[in-house]
């Protein structure tokens, strides 16, 4: 979590990296527990509960959609997964009122 909050704090834009990172991170938690769920679920709960509540928006989502770097190695999985095109649709739909534009 540490590295998630270290990046999102960088001068570098980070929207495209966030949903990723945090998905990383949750990896990582699994693995410093020796992939033992009873282990890490109590973690897991947590960022579960604040990342669904306040941060899984469209804009993030979107974000995750579109960066190539989580992109192209998770490609099947993203693509089945229509709830990231939705978002991406989500996020014009807002900058462009306009619907037949």
């Amino acid at each position: 979590m540490a590295n998630v909050l270290r990046r999102m704090d960088s001068d570098v834009p980070a929207m495209g990296f966030f949903h990723g990172l945090m998905l990383d991170a949750k990896k990582h938690i699994a693995v410093r527990f020796d992939n033992d769920e009873s282990k890490y679920k109590v973690a897991w709960d947590i960022i579960d509960k604040r990342w669904d509540s306040k941060l899984k928006t469209p804009l993030h989502l979107g974000g995750y959609y579109l960066n190539p770097h989580y992109y192209y190695p998770n490609k099947s999985e993203i693509e089945h997964d229509g709830s990231f095109r939705v978002a991406v649709i989500t996020c014009i739909c807002k900058m462009i009122e306009d619907e037949e534009t």
